[in-house]
């Protein structure tokens, strides 16, 4: 299902509220922990690295994601529709793979890819 926009504000208000600056990785005897950059503990006790580290970049990489989804769908919303020509605007579908306006969705379809 595509993200809503709805969805997609939600995830980027959670981003805005968690702490802002960027965390790390601290290894200890008792596992990984997420530290941020006052060496307050963020989350602890990561049995795998590789599940701290992926924690740890998600401070950076969400905010990061939400605004390269966020560049895309402006770009898109400039963007003509396949049938009618019209400029897309937000209200956009695609239908078999192509990008309609939301009336043309109406005539010919959504597949909700």
């Amino acid at each position: 299902m595509p993200l809503t926009q709805a969805e997609l504000n939600e995830i980027k208000e959670r981003a805005e509220k968690a702490t802002s600056c960027p965390w790390q990785v601290a290894s200890t005897t008792d596992g990984e922990y997420i530290i941020d950059c006052d060496e307050w503990v963020v989350a602890a006790t990561f049995e795998r690295k590789e599940d701290a580290y992926f924690v740890a970049h998600a401070r950076e990489d969400i905010p990061r994601l939400v605004a390269e989804v966020e560049r895309l769908r402006d770009v898109i919303s400039r963007c003509e529709c396949a049938f009618c020509s019209d400029e897309l605007g937000d209200d956009w579908r695609l239908v078999s793979g192509l990008v309609v306006c939301e009336e043309c969705e109406g005539i010919y379809g959504g597949d909700n890819e």
